[in-house]
Formats: C-alpha cells, structure tokens, sequence
C-alpha cells in the first residue's frame, strides 16, 4: 500500500496540471539596516503554551484566525491542501499522516521527523574501588598512577549542602532560550521581519525562528536580546533579594555540533553567554543550575523545549546521542576547578513529559543513570567530580522516584519537581483559599521525598491562573503591606492573594530543599517576574520573615481527606556500583 501510494503521489507531481508551491514572502526590511531602523509594528501576545498547547500545534484553527493571531491558510495551499487530501483518501491515507510528510505549509513541522522506537542501553561504567566504600569504611580510591585518592562528600563537596540548607532562586527565563509568551517585543522583531512563511506570525518558538528568519536580522535581534534581557546587575539585584541560586535553561542547539546539519535552529553566542553569566554568579557568591531545558525533537512538545508540537526526542537513535553529546560538554566544563562550588548541578532534561510518552517514559530511565554518571566522570575519566545531576521528575509525581537509585547512588542526584496550580480547567474554577489547600496538601510529599533526595521545587509561580480576576478572591487582605500607589499594576487583592502564597509556597518546599521562582524577568505578565514582584510587595524583601506566623498552612491543611499519590513500581538501579 506504502508502494503503491508513493507511486500515485510521485505521478501527480509529475504533472503539469499541479499548482507550484510559491513562497509567501513577509519579509518587512529590504536590508539589515532598514530592518534595523524600522518601526516594528505590534504581535498580538502569545498565549503561555502550557495552558494553550493548541494554539502552537494547530496554527490554522479558525479560533485564532479570528481572533487575529494568525492568517488563513493561503487561498493556493488550500488549493492544494485539498488535492492531496482528496487523493490520499483515494488510496486509504490518512491526510493528517500525509500531512506530517510534507511541506510545512500544511502541517507547521517542516522537517521529517523518525517515528520509529529504539532500545537504549545503559552505558555506564564500573568502578571496582567503590565497592569497598561504605558506612563507616574509607572514602579513599586508587587514581590514576596508582595515587590515592578520595571521593568527594556529597551534596555538600558541590558548594552547596542540599540535605540541610534551603535553596530560594529564581529561573532565568526568556533568555538564552527564548519564550515569546513572556515578551512581546522579541516576539514582535522577530515576527515583523519573518520571510518565506506561511502566514503572518510563524515564529512562535526557536525553531520557527530559524526557519522563517533572515539570518543576518535573527542574529542582530537574538544577540541584542541576550545582552539585555539579562545583565550583571540583574545577578546583583537577585543577590541582594536574598537569594542564593539561579538556574538558566540552556538549549543542546548552543553546541553546533549537537545540533547538526538539519535542524533550523540558530546557535549564535549563546555558550559565550552561559559563561559570562557563571562568571557574574561567582563573583556576587549565587549558585548556578545549567538546566538542559531543549533537547533534539522535543521532550515535551512546548515551545519551551525549542520546538512546539510533537514529541520526538525518544523516537530517533541520533536525538539521544545528541542529547548526551550536549550533557557531556556541560558536565566537562563545569565540573572543572574554575566552577568548582558555583556550578553546583547540572540538570539532564527539563520538565520530559514521562505521562503522555510511554518513549519517553522508558528513555529517562536509561537517561538518567547514564546522566549520573557522567556527571560524576565526564567521558568515564580522571577524577570523581563533586557536580550533581538533578533529574526532573517528569511529571510522574515524587513518589514514583523513591528508591530509583540505590541509598549509595543518590548522593549525587537532586530532584526537581515543577508544582504548578494555575493550569487546566479545574485550577480555573477554584478559589484562592483552595489554591493555598492544594499548596498545603503537599507538604508530607516534600517531607517524605527528602528522605531520599534533597527535593527541590525548581519552577513555582505565585500568580492566580485567571490574573487579577475579581471572583478568584475569597482571602482577607492580610498582614503584608504594600508601597505606596497608586501605579499598582494589580488589584490590593491580587497582590495579597499573592504575597500569602508566596509564603505558603515557601513554607512547603522548605521542608525540602527549597525552590526557585519562574522566572526572574517576565515582560508580559508580570505577575509571573520575581523582581515586579520585589517592586510592589507581593514577593518580600526580607525571606526570613514570618507575616503569617510559623505555620502558613494553619488552617489550610486538608482535613479527613488523602492526598493521592503515585504508587507505580519503577526499577531500581541499585546492583551497579555507584560513585
């Protein structure tokens, strides 16, 4: 049938009764420099992907286009949209599978992606010295010509003791891996410029970029972005806020030689970037988690893994290779002595979406042993690093993960949990007061996580999922007072809502390891940004202070009701020998 249908379609487009497939050309600036001169005009915001995924897979939907985010399909690709779909049906077809072979006229995802499933292996190494190490017993292992040496003592040898101290930081977001949600300037330089597209405001993620990008104009825009969006000052600002760690999402496409040939994405000086950053963390004492936030095909289908839509990442061989490639040449640098107590951690992939890909969920499983260790040995030589590996729990919850890794293997893993309450139709229809229930509905997860890795909530929001929306609140004002007004961008209200759960948020996730706030900067809105929040009272100066008195959750707790739990069975790494 394949044979047969790959005929036919080669017979049709052999004909001279087929339309050709023009370019649509909405290039605005004749040259870099009248581009750059140009008044950019404005793109309707783009909606955050994680609470409209269709709106970045389905870019023809007629909701949109009436809504004003996107054009119709032009009247000759409908032409020849129906052509084909008229004669795959013809031969048994689907047209959505025709679809995802051909142009990206008709199906947004340009480029052909393998659906075919492969078996990883776990590739670590053995170490015949650590197995003498244990409770009680030397620390000591035979290096290289013949020298003794000592395994470093983890977590804390990394410059940061995870199982005691409290992490409070916030992500870098937006920056060396763009999200158009939280900017519409960006949004609006790359989308006023874009050429050889399909319709207005094709690019919605880094891989529309660089498909429907001049070069020259994408990298004058990207790399004015990456020296503005975040400064030095800004890592001052967040040290003097009272925090300690930051973590930056970090594309695999930085690296050209983990991107490859295909791939549209643009690399530019973004590894240059990730440096200086590192540089501006050591000098003002803030801690840095280098977070591989973008993987090749896609380990979540939003834009914040560089590309919306599918999920590819576990269905070609070449996408793990190049994942581990990029991981490598993170956990090489970082685990040098310059980095030494500063880059602490380096995580294996953001936010895998394990509960929608059974591919997924079996590749993270190989993944994140291999991970561990090569962020113990780089390349399985020289020295054992004091680097930690922090795997996301992929949405499978915390529970899930207990006993993943063997009591000897754990020392060097942390664990990332994104606890977010604004997303879905449910989160929609609740209440502030039962936001702060489900806040507080977690705190035995925390609490027993931690017994088997420091937990850390490594995204939080503070913000309601309707904004300032009237009907949300059912919370007395409170204790917190806030600056003088009246430019107050959001309702008393609002902001009050949000103080509280700030710090009920905090009172949690400090039964574990702490967490960081999405994100530091936020454009759009800005009841997402940590500093709006510093501006104007929601988010306190002062950490350490106790406005709603010891326990926040007094009063929230659920009462004769069970928080559910995951109680799948995983398979536990704990034969290997682990360093």
């Amino acid at each position: 049938m394949r044979a047969a249908f790959v005929a036919v379609i080669a017979a049709a487009l052999a004909t001279s009764s087929v339309e050709a497939m023009p370019a649509v050309r909405t290039y605005r600036g004749e040259s870099r420099y009248k581009a750059v001169h140009m008044e950019p005009q404005e793109v309707p915001p783009f909606p955050n992907p994680k609470d409209d995924p269709e709106f970045y897979s389905h870019r023809y939907t007629e909701d949109y286009v009436s809504q004003g985010y996107i054009s119709p399909r032009p009247e000759w690709a409908q032409r020849s949209f129906d052509w084909l779909g008229s004669l795959a049906s013809k031969v048994g077809i689907n047209m959505a599978t025709l679809a995802k072979i051909s142009s990206p006229y008709f199906s947004g995802r340009p480029v052909f992606e393998y659906t075919t499933t492969s078996t990883f292996k776990f590739s670590g190494f053995e170490d015949d010295d650590f197995a003498g190490v244990g409770e009680g017993k030397s620390r000591s292992y035979l290096g290289e010509n013949g020298t003794i040496k000592f395994l470093p003592n983890l977590p804390e040898d990394s410059g940061f003791d995870y199982k005691n101290d409290k992490v409070r930081g916030v992500n870098i977001g937006n920056w060396l891996l763009f999200e158009l949600w939280m900017d519409s300037q960006l949004s609006s330089a790359l989308n006023n410029h874009a050429i050889n597209a399909p319709h207005a405001n094709p690019i919605v993620d880094e891989w529309t970029a660089g498909l429907y990008s001049d070069y020259n104009w994408a990298e004058h825009v990207l790399t004015k972005h990456f020296d503005t969006w975040i400064t030095e000052q800004d890592f001052i600002d967040i040290k003097n806020a009272g925090l300690n760690h930051v973590r930056i999402p970090f594309p695999y496409w930085s690296f050209a030689e983990a991107k490859g040939k295909s791939a549209p994405y643009l690399t530019l000086n973004r590894f240059d970037k990730l440096i200086e950053a590192c540089g501006w963390a050591k000098t003002h004492g803030l801690k840095v988690w280098v977070d591989l936030h973008g993987v090749p095909g896609s380990q979540n289908g939003y834009d914040n893994s560089g590309h919306a839509g599918a999920i590819h990442w576990p269905n070609n061989p070449s996408y793990y290779s190049q994942t581990q490639y990029a991981y490598t040449r993170l956990v090489t640098l970082f685990s040098q002595p310059e980095w030494q107590g500063t880059v602490t951690a380096v995580e294996a992939v953001n936010e895998p979406l394990a509960t929608n890909s059974q591919g997924v969920k079996d590749l993270i499983q190989k993944y994140y042993p291999w991970a561990r260790n090569e962020a113990a040995k780089p390349g399985g030589q020289g020295d054992y690093t004091s680097l930690l590996m922090v795997m996301h729990d992929a949405f499978l919850g915390l529970k899930y993960w207990e006993g993943f890794f063997s009591e000897r293997a754990s020392h060097r893993v942390l664990l990332d949990t994104h606890p977010y309450y604004v997303y879905g139709d449910a989160e929609k229809k609740k209440k502030d007061s039962a936001r702060l229930r489900e806040v507080c509905a977690k705190e035995s997860q925390f609490t027993r996580s931690q017994g088997y890795y420091p937990t850390i909530a490594g995204e939080i929001g503070v913000n309601g999922p309707n904004g300032d929306r009237a009907s949300d609140r059912d919370l007395a004002k409170g204790p917190v007072h806030f600056p003088s007004g009246p430019d107050y961008p959001y309702s008393v209200k609002y902001m009050a809502f949000m103080a509280r759960n700030f710090r009920t948020q905090q009172y949690v996730y400090e039964k574990a390891s702490g967490w960081m706030v999405w994100a530091w900067k936020n454009r759009n809105a800005r009841d997402w940004s940590y500093q709006t929040g510093l501006q104007y009272g929601w988010i306190p100066s002062n950490l350490d202070d106790k406005p709603y008195g010891d326990d926040p959750c007094d009063g929230y707790r659920l009462q004769d009701a069970t928080v559910s739990l995951d109680s799948t069975e995983v398979e536990i790494y704990g034969e290997e020998d682990y360093y």
